[in-house]
């Protein structure tokens, strides 16, 4: 699209090639499998009430998870790509169990969006790096720096945006926070 199409054209024919392996592969196979036999493993764990402490892991590691969010919004200088990933796993988690979560659907729908911008930004970083070290996409890196740049400001304002519809953090880090600066006063109190 950007006028090279000699080296689409060559990496193409080397990203086919990989594929073809990967459809051929025992790994994927053996995945397939699982996943066809996955339903009625989990019915008859159900059946057999195997699943009854499951909601209560599930409610824990969505507000784990939203914790880390409500941290990482609050934090400007918190890694852009783990952001992306906790994003990533709030919302499949949220999408997985709806009625768990304590996200409103606009919150989820946010949740959507960050995740795309973030992973506009990734995409165009990434091939960023690519350009550092091949030498013939180097004519590619700047219109890329600039495409990453737009997709991060495009992701600070969908954080902005999330940030409003997250509701209150469970107060455990809150709670984490006093109790090891209280514990920090204590120390200083003995040592004077």
């Amino acid at each position: 699209e950007r006028g090279f199409p000699d080296l689409a054209h060559c990496r193409k024919a080397h990203l086919d090639s990989d594929y073809s392996k990967i459809l051929k592969s025992l790994a994927l196979k053996n995945l397939f499998t699982q996943l066809d036999e996955w339903p009625s493993i989990f019915r008859l764990a159900e059946i057999n009430g195997g699943l009854k402490h499951v909601q209560p892991q599930i409610e824990k590691s969505l507000t784990k998870q939203i914790d880390r969010l409500y941290a990482a919004v609050d934090d400007a200088g918190s890694d852009r790509h783990a952001l992306r990933i906790l994003v990533k796993r709030t919302r499949y988690l949220t999408e997985a169990f709806p009625k768990l979560s304590p996200l409103s659907g606009k919150a989820a729908s946010s949740l959507k969006a960050l995740q795309s911008a973030l992973g506009g930004w990734h995409d165009h970083y990434q091939w960023c790096q690519k350009a550092s070290v091949e030498s013939d996409l180097h004519p590619l890196e700047e219109v890329w720096q600039r495409c990453a740049a737009t997709a991060l400001e495009k992701a600070e304002a969908q954080l902005a945006d999330l940030a409003k519809l997250l509701p209150k953090s469970s107060g455990k880090k809150s709670r984490l926070r006093w109790q090891q600066k209280k514990q920090q006063a204590l120390s200083i109190t003995l040592c004077l």
